[in-house]
């Protein structure tokens, strides 16, 4: 444990304050002296101290056990990582959801990770840049006491705050990092360090009213709207996805508008003049794999995009006869398959012949994010699946690595397509 988590010694409190109480009962006792002698009096006291106390130490060792401060596995390309995060607002789009809703321009946090050298009397940056407040905002979501998942402020990630980016012959291709529904950019950590190492610049959106909280530099916060998705048994389920899709994809357009704007003060200047505007990539889960969806098949500025579970259900028989303008590859949980969302995702498939879905067995949806990062035991309450984690991972990042290879750097026409034969969990969905 690097630092003091208060709420894991939350037993002791109420074990020092269970003893107080029976204490204070126990000499307020009429008769007490008469009835027990003082010595056994004593010895009544302290073998309740002793099971109390220890009862509360391993409480508080199951905390530990259970809610651990991990390591994030350090990214494997040849590159550190340095990050910078800003706060966006499209003048051109007003807010749609929440107390703002028609007041206000819509604002969007988005955070860079990019390849550097140089990580000497830089910051290493927390996993969770904004602390508590975010896995607070994340554990009443799950119903959980609010400060039982405070240890996630103790978890450091491999990115260094404000490194310089490192300057190279050519630019460096982008990809553009979309969470789900409920999700948020840091849940994506992983992906956006690992391409870094590897030579993109990924920005990663904070889809505000989706995210469980968008803290600005204000001070304000911005919680998810609850009403933004009604429930599924709802008449007007689908168009409130549509319009929710429609909003994070309109965050991606945006991303994209601001990357490839000829000048501006959006971001640090020195990395505004690194980035190849002529290959951008595309990467989402959930709600943001189905925006991506949409955008790829609306913008020509996208060369490919990865859905990670993209949720295409509310997508129109308009929508789906749109061409995708790029190659993609859509990796599906297991525990997707079969679910509503199948119908439109295989129609996209069937319909555009340059991509491939591929499922990938014993894994959940949120597999796909960062969240067994709380707990090593989200695979035993069934949050995630039942495919080891490293394993997972290395799926993963081979294919990420492969697609945007391929498609996305300078000498991708001589990347060969990926081996599937040391994958032996994953499965190629033909194209009907």
């Amino acid at each position: 444990m690097r630092g003091y988590i208060e709420w894991y010694y939350y037993p002791f409190y109420g074990a020092i304050l269970a003893h107080c109480l029976v204490y204070t009962k126990m000499r307020n006792k009429q008769g007490l002296y008469e009835k027990v002698s003082y010595r056994n009096w004593v010895l009544n006291i302290k073998n309740r101290l002793l099971i109390t106390y220890g009862f509360a130490f391993l409480l508080s060792l199951v905390f530990h056990i259970i809610f651990p401060v991990p390591d994030i596995e350090v990214p494997s390309g040849s590159y550190y990582v340095g990050s910078q995060i800003y706060e966006w607002t499209d003048e051109d789009r007003m807010e749609t959801y929440g107390v703002e809703a028609g007041d206000k321009a819509r604002k969007i946090k988005v955070q860079v990770w990019y390849p550097t050298k140089t990580i000497e009397g830089f910051e290493r940056l927390p996993w969770i840049p904004e602390g508590r407040i975010v896995s607070r905002n994340l554990a009443r979501i799950f119903y959980f006491p609010p400060f039982m998942l405070d240890q996630s402020e103790e978890v450091l990630s491999n990115s260094y705050l404000n490194a310089p980016v490192f300057l190279q012959d050519s630019l460096y291709p982008i990809v553009v990092l979309s969470h789900g529904w409920s999700g948020f950019r840091s849940l994506h950590t992983d992906l956006g360090e690992l391409l870094a190492s590897h030579g993109y610049i990924v920005f990663g959106i904070d889809h505000t009213y989706g995210a469980p909280v968008v803290i600005f530099e204000d001070g304000s916060q911005v919680a998810i709207d609850g009403e933004a998705l009604p429930r599924r048994n709802d008449p007007d389920f689908l168009s409130f996805a549509e319009k929710f899709v429609n909003t994070y994809g309109s965050d991606i357009s945006f991303v994209l508008d601001v990357l490839t704007e000829a000048d501006g003060n959006h971001m640090d200047e020195m990395i505004r003049k690194v980035l190849d505007t002529s290959r951008i990539g595309l990467l989402g889960h959930s709600t943001g794999g189905g925006a991506g969806v949409k955008v790829a098949s609306m913008d020509s500025r996208v060369q490919g995009i990865i859905g990670l579970d993209p949720w295409v259900e509310s997508f129109s028989e308009i929508t789906l006869k749109k061409r995708m303008k790029c190659p993609y590859l859509f990796l599906q949980s297991e525990e997707w398959i079969g679910q509503k969302n199948d119908e439109n995702l295989y129609n996209i498939l069937s319909n555009n012949p340059q991509g491939e879905l591929y499922q990938i067995m014993g894994t959940t949806h949120v597999d796909f994010t960062m969240i067994h990062l709380y707990s090593p035991m989200t695979n035993k309450v069934r949050l995630t699946g039942s495919l080891d984690r490293d394993r997972f991972e290395d799926i993963q990042e081979a294919f990420v690595l492969d697609f945007f290879g391929r498609h996305l750097l300078e000498n991708k026409k001589e990347k060969e397509h990926l081996s599937m034969e040391k994958y032996e969990e994953v499965f190629r969905v033909p194209r009907e």
